[in-house]
């Protein structure tokens, strides 16, 4: 009976314990910046969501800067009434690419709140099994937070202090060529042939049938007149 306890006792340890690790492990990622794409496939278009969770160190959230892979043109960014938004051009020059989108709080975001971003934009076939990082730069109403951190091999957003929103770019999705043809397939193709010399013969027999119609009763005619006559 004392053993039996014994291993109930260590099994419910086990369990505690680790429960507790993966709490503080989901914690620790919820505690990050994060980008959230509802595809990552390439040659598609993604609308990627970046969640800011929470302040710098107890102080309200007053700008969040994202900036930009170079493999990627054309990002919108979607209105959040809370924000405003400014589009950072290449060395200043409105004529250059956007290297950034920067959201300003109209008013701080409070530390123990959180809030998102969603980008749309789309995702280039070249950049398959690549991993794309958003590196985000949030401001404070005191100091700032720079998650720029990229994971080396072997590493994992958990394993940083201040990892950069990122995700993995998958293959292109498979696409059913066949579900848009509008040939005829090789077993249809004759029945449609089929069809319309069924309906060129039976065109060409009225036509034909109405003629001999025609000429007998013109036949029929001329014949009464005739009997007319010779009575």
């Amino acid at each position: 009976m004392a053993i039996t306890r014994s291993l109930m006792t260590t099994g419910a340890g086990a369990a505690v314990l680790g429960l507790g690790l993966t709490l503080t492990a989901a914690t620790a990622a919820s505690a990050h910046v994060t980008a959230d794409p509802n595809t990552t496939a390439a040659g598609s278009y993604t609308l990627m969501t970046v969640s800011v969770p929470h302040g710098c160190e107890g102080k309200a959230t007053t700008e969040v800067e994202i900036n930009l892979p170079k493999e990627l043109s054309g990002v919108t960014p979607t209105v959040n009434p809370n924000w405003d938004i400014k589009q950072v051009h290449d060395k200043d020059d409105e004529s250059k690419d956007v290297t950034a989108i920067d959201y300003i709080a109209k008013k701080p975001l409070a530390a123990d709140q959180r809030d998102s971003f969603d980008l749309s934009f789309y995702i280039p076939p070249q950049t398959e099994g690549k991993t794309l990082a958003f590196p985000t730069t949030q401001t404070c109403s005191e100091g700032e937070t720079t998650w720029d951190q990229v994971p080396k091999s072997g590493q994992s957003d958990d394993d940083l202090d201040t990892p950069a929103p990122s995700f993995t770019v998958t293959e292109a999705a498979a696409t059913d060529d066949s579900a848009h043809s509008h040939e005829p397939s090789s077993e249809a193709a004759p029945k449609a042939v089929q069809a319309d010399n069924s309906s060129t013969t039976a065109l060409t027999l009225g036509i034909v049938g109405a003629i001999l119609g025609a000429l007998g009763l013109i036949v029929g005619g001329a014949a009464l007149l005739r009997t007319r006559r010779g009575a």
